[in-house]
């Protein structure tokens, strides 16, 4: 092997050794903020129980309460399901099926999708 190629070749594996350092810095970002994202939920949920507790007898009260856990618990099967998505494309388990579709049957989509989100808000 030339000095030319051992040349290249000691650069192709700097710029592969790169981009691993590079993604394994975004894995780890991402990482602390889902975990991040994951434990803001966690606090709401705890007062809630802590409510549950101290005002057993007053049913207005414990309606609130449970409203409260309701919301996050979706809000974090929201956040789980992302994170299996992410998953999923990452390990090239999803397969994007093109078809044609109504626009006004996306829209109908969109808003399904969209309306816990504007509830949580």
């Amino acid at each position: 092997m030339c000095c030319e190629s051992r040349a290249r070749l000691i650069k192709e594996l700097q710029h592969r050794a790169e981009a691993l350092a590079g993604a394994d810095v975004r894995k780890d970002e991402f990482l602390a903020m889902l975990a991040h994202e994951l434990r803001n939920p966690l606090a709401p949920l705890t007062n809630a129980l802590h409510v549950f507790r101290q005002f057993a007898g007053d049913a207005l009260v414990l309606n609130r309460a449970r409203e409260v856990i309701e919301r996050q618990v979706r809000y974090m099967a929201r956040l789980l399901g992302d994170l299996l998505d992410v998953s999923r494309i990452t390990r090239g388990k999803v397969e994007l099926r093109k078809e044609p579709i109504q626009r006004s049957k996306l829209v109908e989509i969109a808003l399904k999708t969209s309306l816990p989100l504007l509830e949580i808000a």
